[in-house]
């Protein structure tokens, strides 16, 4: 059975953002384009979203939302060193990663002996060593597959850890609404939570 690890940074621009400067973790804070040259929002961080905020808004949108919005201009050179060092330590669990992006990856763990081959505990060992080295908190979805994976990290954000064990994997997808954005569908919250 495979063991897939689906490790995303939660709203990763503005927590380097924040981690570099503290005084901006209580703010609405978004990471994007100038308003008057048409710019939309790469991230922004959890004060920001309770004002309907979200990536790929346009920034003039996200501004009337929250007058009081911190607009920074993204540092991708830092957003890049930052993604270096985080897939360090996916490197060091295993070889076996698929970078999606600066701020997700995919970690095949099926081989992997350390913490008795248990996929949960090499999460937890993954979520505490990214936070500890560059100070990013990292949201893991546990599963038999990427699918499932990715969904799973999805579920307890920020900061979170959901397994998906492979004995419930017909059962996770039984009953699955359609979102209203996106169409794609979404689990509802399954009793067999860890």
């Amino acid at each position: 059975m495979r063991k897939i690890l689906h490790a995303d940074c939660d709203c990763f621009y503005a927590a380097v953002e924040m981690r570099d400067d503290p005084g901006l973790r209580d703010l609405p804070l978004a990471i994007g384009g100038s308003a008057d040259k048409r710019g939309v929002i790469a991230t922004c961080n959890y004060p920001a979203r309770r004002y309907g905020i979200h990536s790929a808004m346009p920034t003039a949108r996200a501004l009337r939302l929250c007058p009081e919005l911190k607009l920074l201009k993204p540092d991708f050179d830092r957003y890049r060193r930052v993604s270096h060092d985080i897939q360090a330590v996916f490197h060091e669990l295993t070889p076996l990663v698929e970078p999606l992006s600066l701020d997700e990856a995919y970690l095949d763990v099926s081989e992997v002996t350390r913490f008795q081959g248990s996929a949960t505990w090499m999460a937890h060992w993954l979520k505490q060593e990214v936070l500890t080295r560059t100070g990013i908190v990292v949201s893991v979805g546990v599963a038999p597959n990427k699918f499932l994976a990715k969904i799973a990290s999805d579920w307890d954000k920020p900061d979170g850890l959901f397994v998906i064990p492979p004995t419930q994997m017909r059962a996770s997808s039984r009953g699955w609404r359609s979102t209203s954005c996106t169409g794609s569908a979404l689990p509802p919250r399954p009793s067999w939570r860890v």
